[in-house]
């Protein structure tokens, strides 16, 4: 391989040294880079169609030029995408922007999230307890919870687990003292609403609506989050933190032509939902998987039969040989089995897979 700069370098290092899966896990990404099917990461795979693509390659040689709009502009185009009122959004670069910012203004508070549940918010909030996710939620222990703020992540990450949405809107109005968080990143790949669509028609104050569209609309490149509120307190802390370009124009591009997609964009949800269900079919057969769970997300938990000793030889032959980047989760567990999380890809794709895990199921035997 020719190496002319330091990315060549890197890529050289992932075709032919043997820590190709160390490589890919401290990146977070920049996978553009390897040939790898990637079951790690989560995006819709029917999303954005091709047509929305070239309208932002015909208007990229604009785009890169400008500077992008102010935060009241952004705000507004993120309503007309989410069709509400544009004073209670925040349009911002990922949600993940949003986590520096909620540690600091509820630093005094207790608060309560999901366990297992995405990183950042063990992270952010460190000494939260927590409510148990089992593959499945007791709801009861939410409600005897005497802390100040509960977050739902719903679905939730990586379990798939789904709480009704009329039900935490009925749990943030009859505890108006508690803030309540609700992370619905994945909630268009299920059968469930957002809550947004209940607060339009009644306000709560202490309901707090967080989002990546990254999952859902497939441009995790994007960074394109919102935060949806009535709590002004905290709505006007975010516009106070925010930087004036909070979004590169590439990104509120891409919010203006979204508009023009909608039917796309809701046929491409159903597509997920159907590949999920032959995905959870398909794996349930695979001789040392236990079990596969129900689940709202673009993804599928199942818990394995063997010992993480040969799953780690799993993921790292399944890189090897077949390119494929797949991702263990038994730490979020802590309960000494084997855990997986499998991303939902296209049919061709999921079938390879499954192919490729029954050979293993054979290799193990001999």
């Amino acid at each position: 391989m020719e190496i002319d700069d330091p990315n060549d370098l890197q890529i050289a290092k992932f075709m032919f040294e043997e820590n190709r899966k160390q490589i890919l896990d401290q990146a977070y990404g920049g996978f553009w880079n390897y040939e790898v099917t990637d079951f790690c990461y989560l995006r819709n795979m029917y999303f954005p169609p091709e047509d929305l693509l070239s309208e932002l390659k015909n208007n990229l040689g604009e785009t890169i030029h400008d500077y992008g709009s102010s935060q009241k502009i952004l705000n507004r185009k993120m309503s007309y995408f989410l069709q509400c009122e544009e004073e209670n959004i925040v349009a911002v670069n990922g949600i993940s922007q949003l986590f520096p910012i909620m540690r600091r203004f509820f630093q005094s508070k207790t608060v309560m999230h999901p366990s297992p549940t995405f990183g950042d918010y063990h992270r952010v909030f460190p000494n939260a307890l927590h409510y148990k996710d089992q593959v499945g939620i007791d709801l009861t222990e939410i409600e005897a919870s005497t802390v100040d703020i509960v977050i739902f992540v719903n679905p939730n990450n990586p379990t798939g687990s789904l709480i009704p949405s009329h039900w935490i809107f009925n749990f943030a109005q009859n505890h108006p003292a508690k803030t309540i968080i609700v992370d619905e990143s994945f909630i268009d790949f299920s059968d469930e609403t957002s809550l947004i669509e209940q607060l339009k028609l009644t306000s709560l104050d202490n309901l707090i609506v967080i989002t990546s569209l990254s999952k859902c609309l497939g441009v995790a490149g994007l960074r394109i989050g919102y935060c949806y509120t009535s709590n002004q307190s905290f709505l006007d802390t975010l516009l106070e933190e925010i930087p004036i370009w909070n979004m590169n124009t590439i990104a509120e591009n891409f919010l203006e032509v979204l508009l023009k997609y909608r039917s796309q964009y809701k046929s491409s949800l159903e597509l997920v939902k159907q590949d999920r269900k032959v995905l959870f079919d398909d794996l349930s057969t695979v001789q040392f998987v236990e079990k596969v769970f129900p689940s709202g997300g673009d993804y599928l938990l199942a818990c394995l039969t063997i010992d993480k000793i040969t799953m780690g030889r799993m993921c790292d032959s399944f890189l090897s040989n077949h390119n494929m980047y797949l991702k263990p989760v038994s730490e979020k567990f802590n309960d000494g089995k084997s855990w997986m999380r499998f991303a939902v890809h296209e049919p061709m794709i999921n079938r390879k897979l499954i192919e490729n895990l029954h050979a293993f199921a054979l290799d193990i035997i001999k």
